[in-house]
């Protein structure tokens, strides 16, 4: 018999230093929306 489980789904965040340069609020926005894609995943 198969079981059935979630499946596993991984999130990786990739940064530029130009992007820290250039919009510093970037890495909060990004953490901010991973949250929310990982809440309702969850």
């Amino acid at each position: 018999m198969i079981e059935k489980r979630k499946p596993k789904i991984g999130l990786l965040g990739i940064m530029h230093g130009l992007y820290d340069e250039k919009q510093p609020d970037i890495t909060s926005l990004q953490e901010g929306y991973a949250r929310k894609v990982v809440a309702q995943l969850a």
